[in-house]
């Protein structure tokens, strides 16, 4: 008999005074926790004391290979991808003879338990009331097929193992446990309250210690990959393998607008906050050097759309904070307002002690200022506490712009810089389901397109001049910040923004 990690036969429990045939009671707790044998998911396993067949056994990582049976040589010859590594029951095949209870265990996380019978049962035994038909089907090498029903459990809770219905012209049943995948409450139930907690988690004021369930993009690490998968879980957008595959029950659709609070009403009003790609300038600035920030041209393509434009040349997301135009910020945005956020190109100065910050920082690390023993500023949790949950509690809308390319020197996109930085813009629109609106990427594409269709010229035209008569490879002329500012235009329609609505025809 092979097994893979952990192997434990199971005592069968004797004496007239412990006979079950029902759920179990106190006294069969009691026996359970003095003689049942426990895996990790499945715990306390005990049979019925009246029983007459082999000892069941547990296998912590079921694979391709593994006996199927206690007492007999049938080993799997197929197992569906979402059941490889389950804790296995290997139940004995002449339990198929019992009537009324078979065994029961104890769920010792949240766990998902798959029941698999002989599809040559024909009638399903009636204790699978109530469980999901999944459409797994394994498959041992006697060319028997078992089809998988699953129900999920909270821990603490007993489950019943009963009869096979059926005992000649089939082979008993077997059963498997996984996490429930996305189960993160660990209370048998995937909904918003494990959303919410994930979410509380990734930025580092939650404790996941019971939460078996979180890990979904199967990397072995818990990130905001994994917060995008349980959303779409509950949204029913996306199926997981790991998880039921047919249910008997409907879930509510997402809401059409998924980055905007429910009853959202559009003040008219959008924020902005930036920096030098962004701001405004003075009539001598774009006179003499047609130097424009996108901010400035952002208005022309809305209509009854008011743009407070209070990005400042030459500031980070950190330096930004002790201007006085943050304390206007704070104090003018209101509900139903938007406030967009691109902060980037500076904050890529890390040898600027007065600027620089570093995206990918570990929160847990940091201190009140966001800062670690390093002394090293981390990118998404200033924006985060510092304008994105700024803007949530007034009842804003915050909108993460990522930092438009800069030009090579040579004409083409220079966006490379800007990379870790886009990448904690999408953690963070993960973590607190706000819209990410990539202008990294977009610039970068629309810049090697007329690279390469009309050469450095064609992209000098998005660009100003410095004040020596050279070209400014970071500033937008006129033209390049129209441009940019009908990219943004364009893709709050994409994103699905009510400010996508006042978009001009």
């Amino acid at each position: 008999m092979k097994h893979r990690g952990l192997t434990l036969a199971l005592a069968v429990l004797l004496g007239g005074s412990m006979t079950m045939h029902t759920l179990p009671g106190e006294a069969a707790r009691y026996a359970a926790a003095a003689n049942a044998v426990s895996g990790s998911l499945v715990q306390e396993l005990t049979l019925d004391s009246a029983a007459s067949y082999a000892a069941w056994s547990i296998d912590t990582d079921l694979q391709v290979g593994d006996t199927v049976y206690t007492d007999r040589d049938v080993t799997y010859l197929t197992v569906p991808d979402a059941l490889l590594g389950a804790e296995l029951v290997q139940t004995s095949c002449d339990a198929k003879a019992t009537t009324g209870t078979a065994a029961f265990f104890t769920a010792g996380a949240s766990v998902t338990v798959y029941v698999a019978v002989d599809t040559r049962v024909a009638v399903i035994p009636a204790w699978l009331e109530g469980w999901s038909i999944t459409g797994l089907i394994l498959q041992n090498n006697n060319s028997v097929e078992y089809a998988a029903y699953s129900k999920a459990f909270a821990p603490g809770e007993i489950i019943t193992l009963g009869s096979n219905n059926q005992t000649s012209g089939c082979v008993n049943y077997v059963v498997m446990a996984t996490p429930t995948a996305g189960d993160v409450t660990a209370d048998g139930l995937v909904d918003a309250a494990d959303a919410e907690m994930l979410r509380r988690y990734l930025v580092c004021s939650g404790d996941l210690s019971a939460a078996a369930g979180a890990e979904l993009s199967g990397d072995d690490a818990i990130t905001a990959e994994d917060l995008t998968l349980l959303k779409r879980m509950i949204a029913n957008r996306e199926v997981l393998p790991a998880v039921t595959t047919v249910t008997t029950t409907t879930t509510t659709p997402p809401p059409a607008n998924p980055y905007e609070p429910d009853g959202f009403r559009f003040s008219g009003k959008v924020f902005l906050v930036g920096d030098s790609t962004v701001c405004e300038y003075d009539s001598n600035t774009t006179s003499t050097l047609d130097r424009y920030g996108w901010g400035m041209k952002l208005g022309s393509y809305f209509n009854n759309v008011t743009v407070r434009n209070l990005a400042l040349s030459g500031r980070s997301s950190r330096s930004f904070l002790a201007e006085s135009y943050y304390t206007t910020l704070c104090n003018e945005l209101g509900e139903g307002d938007y406030l967009f956020i691109q902060f980037g190109h500076n904050d890529e100065k890390t040898d600027d002690a007065d600027r620089g910050t570093y995206p990918g920082l570990d929160w847990a690390t940091l201190d009140g200022s966001g800062k670690n023993s390093s002394g090293q500023y981390s990118y998404e949790w200033i924006l985060a506490k510092k304008y994105i949950e700024v803007a949530l509690s007034k009842g804003a809308v915050p909108v993460l712009v990522t930092p438009i390319t800069r030009r090579g020197s040579d004409g083409s996109a220079n966006y490379k810089g800007h990379l870790e930085y886009q990448a904690g813009m999408f953690t963070l629109g993960e973590l607190y389901d706000i819209a990410v609106l990539d202008m990294t990427t977009q610039t970068a594409e629309l810049y090697t397109e007329l690279f390469n269709t009309g050469g450095a010229s064609a992209t000098q035209a998005l660009h100003c001049i410095t004040s020596s008569g050279s070209v400014d490879n970071t500033h937008l002329s006129q033209y390049g910040a129209t441009t940019v500012a009908g990219l943004i235009a364009d893709a709050c329609v994409d994103a699905g923004l009510t400010l996508g609505d006042y978009r001009k025809n």
